[in-house]
């Protein structure tokens, strides 16, 4: 759905970021079928590291998702 709302351009990256789980404490985030699952603190790095989308593209893509995706 979001691949679909945004720009080939722009890539998309699948995450389940569970906030209020109990991780182990040697417990670390991980990959399965190219999907990262992890918490908010691993995420974090994610959606600050450089990337294709210029900061006036970002209210651009916001409005798009908002109204192609339903509300939870």
């Amino acid at each position: 759905m979001v691949s679909k709302a945004i720009d080939d351009d722009i890539p998309a990256h699948p995450v389940l970021c569970f906030v209020e789980a109990d991780w182990p404490l040697i417990g670390c985030s991980f990959n399965t079928c190219g999907v990262d699952v992890l918490w908010p603190k691993k995420l974090y790095p994610k959606f600050v590291a450089k990337g294709p989308a210029e900061a006036e593209m970002l209210g651009d893509l916001h409005r798009r998702l908002a109204g192609a995706l339903p509300r939870a």
